[in-house]
């Protein structure tokens, strides 16, 4: 179901929300954020602000709380919509982010943006899916 389970914390909705996401998981409800980002996107899209060099790197980037509480609370991006997983206090559900990188509009891609897309690691449990054909890829984090 797309924008039905609410926030306790805020007036707001997740974008998904569904039952029993795994069969063979003792949990059977389970919430995601999607976040479309292309790299040619402002690169305020990760946590709000337009300095992304602590995310520019060739080396992975563990998300931690710090990182969290720099996300300007005002403007959406990937790093506020994680934020909004954690204020979750139910302990039986499942929490998804989900980055979708298109790969189009080669002429406008922003170097810097592209490589801290590639960098920022949400959680340790992560599966990258890649559609070539389909000119982007998937990131998917089980917070």
């Amino acid at each position: 179901m797309v924008n039905s389970y609410k926030l306790k914390s805020s007036n707001g909705t997740v974008d998904l929300y569904g039952e029993r996401p795994n069969e063979d998981s003792e949990i059977k409800k389970m919430v995601a954020e999607i976040k479309i980002i292309a790299p040619s996107f402002a690169t305020k899209n990760i946590d709000g602000n337009s300095n992304i060099d602590q995310f520019n790197t060739e080396e992975v980037v563990k998300i931690t709380e710090y990182h969290l509480e720099q996300v300007n609370p005002e403007v959406g991006s990937l790093l506020k919509d994680v934020k909004r997983l954690n204020s979750i206090e139910d302990n039986d559900i499942e929490k998804y982010m989900i980055l979708v990188i298109p790969k189009y509009e080669n002429s406008q891609i922003k170097p810097n943006l592209q490589k801290s897309l590639s960098s920022i690691s949400i959680s340790d449990n992560c599966r990258e899916l890649f559609y070539p054909n389909d000119h982007f890829r998937v990131r998917i984090w089980k917070l």
